[in-house]
């Protein structure tokens, strides 16, 4: 009988050695997947992740009305169409871009003690090529999965792609812990993944992510100069307004627990409001196939149920909730004692209320 168990133990050598890269065979292979994210304010790091789709965190895109997509190792420039998919808690979204780019493969099951790789634009340096190590695997307050590493990372290598020893997506460079050595962080490819699988099948404008609630320091406008102080208002007339007293015709009891303005559900408020098309509507059905819970779970928010209205045809926001209140359906629902948080969007003559409990 032949010994077949040398020729085995070789082609077992041969194949790991094919799949385990060197760190210049990753560079190489991953440069052209990498981006920089140029803005009028800020500026980050990205990847293809699809032909026309690349990823970044949504810090870098906050409040930049245009932004240019500047490919690594070329002189290719494209433009940013829109946005396709955004996860808040997780820092994440999806831009769609004006032209195709090479997508790097996403991988799955990152282990702590995996070297890892990252590619970005620390403090304006592009394609810096960075090491090091998956040095835990942990869970934020918001059920966000993190992966701890110890490769450098610097203002600029935000929304960067973290890869593996065989160029595959692992994680997407979030966060630096300045105080610490090397202490930083990464979102969990799981993430990414899932918001892939829920992208917007047409893209939301960049201008839809400047200011959740638009505010002019004009008085023949909201009246407000800040957005802290519009939502601080709104909360007062809302609580105000769910406290009573009331008249005995409405047979309505009046709230205890005061609502909490909730910046996901204004911003999925928003989201709605970009898919009205010379509508007046007085209450929200679906512009998209999307539910309005749908939308707010998709910027984030985490709720037993979401309800939304929707006005139009008023500039100043007391206007507004007092012509909500007059419609009995809007007004059990703001009254609901389950309600808990509030969200407002407003988008010309249009705003979009949604409450969450």
């Amino acid at each position: 009988m032949k010994n077949y168990a040398l020729p085995s133990f070789i082609l077992l050598l041969l194949t790991i050695s094919a799949l385990a890269q060197t760190p210049e065979m990753v560079f190489k292979k991953a440069l052209p997947s990498t981006v920089n994210i140029i803005g009028s304010k800020q500026s980050g790091s990205g990847f293809f992740v699809l032909p026309d789709v690349v990823v970044t965190n949504f810090h870098v895109i906050e409040g930049e009305g245009k932004l240019e997509v500047h490919v690594n190792g070329s002189q290719d420039i494209k433009s940013v169409v829109g946005v396709v998919g955004y996860d808040i808690k997780a820092d994440l979204v999806l831009l769609k871009v004006n032209g195709k780019g090479q997508p790097l493969k996403l991988g799955s099951n990152p282990q702590v003690g995996q070297t890892v790789f990252t590619i970005g634009r620390p403090l304006g340096f592009s394609a810096t090529f960075t090491s090091g190590l998956i040095s835990a695997i942990r869970e934020s307050g918001d059920d966000v999965k993190m992966l701890q590493i110890s490769v450098p990372v610097s203002p600029g290598n935000s929304g960067g792609p973290l890869i593996n020893l065989q160029s595959e997506l692992v994680g997407v460079v979030v966060s630096s812990v300045m105080r610490g050595q090397n202490l930083n962080f990464a979102i969990h490819v799981d993430h990414l993944t899932t918001l892939l699988q829920n992208r917007l099948s047409e893209p939301l404008p960049l201008s839809s992510f400047l200011k959740t609630v638009q505010i002019t320091g004009s008085r023949s406008a909201t009246g407000y100069s800040n957005e802290d102080a519009f939502i601080a208002d709104v909360l007062q007339m809302l609580n105000g307004f769910r406290k009573g007293p009331w008249p005995s015709q409405f047979g309505l009891p009046a709230c205890t627990n005061d609502l909490k303005w909730n910046d996901l559900l204004a911003q999925a408020a928003l989201t709605t409001l970009d898919k009205i098309q010379g509508n007046a509507p007085m209450t929200v059905n679906t512009y998209d196939g999307q539910t309005s819970m749908q939308r707010a779970q998709i910027a984030g928010v985490k709720a037993n149920g979401v309800y939304e209205m929707l006005i139009y045809g008023f500039d100043d926001i007391v206007d507004c909730l007092n012509a909500w209140a007059k419609f009995a359906q809007f007004r059990n629902k703001m009254l609901d004692p389950r309600v808990k948080e509030v969200g407002i969007a407003r988008k010309g003559g249009y705003w979009s209320m949604m409450l969450a409990y």
